[in-house]
């Protein structure tokens, strides 16, 4: 059992490196797909590549941006599969709290499909004053810069166990039939708002590209970063996280299916009849990766040139 890691990159160059080593812990390989960034991120890809034969830089590409992306990288990447490989999803701003292969241990027979249990670093207003005045160490992990969270219910999928037959559209965030989905979910620490600088250029990009996705979260739509981005100790919500302690799980809706539809799939995928129904559904094909309108790069660079933002 191996685990192979895909991960989408822009403009994350301040903890990309940072990122890849921590994927490095638990991973056998590293697929990384570029799109469009500015800011020497797919040159850090390159030169981890050169560094670790682990890291595959995938390439660059300009295309609308979806989570479906990773389907192109997918689709290449896939004669490196074996039967009972794990792949995941994984971000350039986020860090697996427990290392997926001491996770997937504890999934029960059938379980093939995991989701992550995302807690949300944030910005507090008088860090980002701080940063300001030049007294935070950016130099620093940035576990150790930021360390107050709130939770994200939103089960995003993270972890699917691998099968020769599966089919990945580029118009899915993950494949087909991707498994039984685990009761457990897998504890992430996402770190989207670092620093103001770091804020701010998100925002920007989110704003010029937000127009054309043909889906997104709610994160997609603010008006301000500083809106979402800044919080208080004494915001609601807001918790205390120590590095190298455990981390406080909450309660989230669970989006696991009833249980005789669980045992169904279970039962299908033992029957060997989910690889049948594998061969009749779409799989990716190059016209899923659709270009970027020229504008919105032109967009992206207006905004970041303007202060006011």
């Amino acid at each position: 059992m191996r685990f192979h890691a895909i991960m989408l990159v822009r403009d994350e160059a301040d903890v990309l490196s940072e990122a890849i080593k921590g994927v490095l812990g638990w991973a056998d390989s590293l697929w990384v797909l570029d799109n469009g960034s500015i800011d020497g991120s797919w040159e850090i890809v390159q030169e981890a590549a050169g560094s670790d034969p682990r890291v595959r830089a995938w390439g660059r590409v300009n295309a609308v941006f979806s989570d479906a992306l990773r389907a192109a990288v997918f689709h290449d990447a896939r004669t490196t599969f074996g039967p009972g490989d794990w792949i995941a999803r994984v971000d350039a701003d986020e860090v697996f709290h427990e290392q997926p292969s001491e996770f997937v241990r504890r999934l029960g027979r059938s379980e093939s499909f995991v989701c992550g249990l995302l807690h949300e670093f944030v910005l507090l207003r008088g860090e980002a004053e701080a940063i300001g005045r030049g007294e935070e160490d950016l130099s620093l992990p940035i576990s150790e810069r930021r360390r107050w969270w709130t939770p994200n219910h939103y089960p995003e999928p993270r972890l699917f166990r691998y099968r020769r037959s599966m089919r990945w559209p580029g118009t899915r965030g993950h494949p087909w039939l991707a498994g039984v989905m685990a009761t457990e979910r897998i504890q992430i620490r996402h770190y989207r708002w670092r620093t103001p600088e770091q804020a701010r250029r998100r925002w920007a990009l989110r704003e010029a590209v937000r127009g054309s996705m043909p889906f997104g979260g709610a994160h997609w739509s603010i008006d301000n970063w500083r809106a979402e981005g800044l919080r208080t100790r004494r915001d609601p919500g807001v918790s205390f996280w120590r590095p190298g302690t455990a981390l406080a799980p909450f309660v989230s809706p669970s989006p696991v299916t009833a249980p005789v539809r669980r045992f169904g799939k279970a039962a299908l995928a033992r029957c060997g009849v989910q690889s049948m129904v594998d061969r009749v559904l779409p799989g990716y094909a190059p016209a899923d990766l659709r270009p970027e309108p020229a504008e919105i790069a032109e967009r992206y660079l207006e905004l970041l040139s303007d202060d006011a933002v």
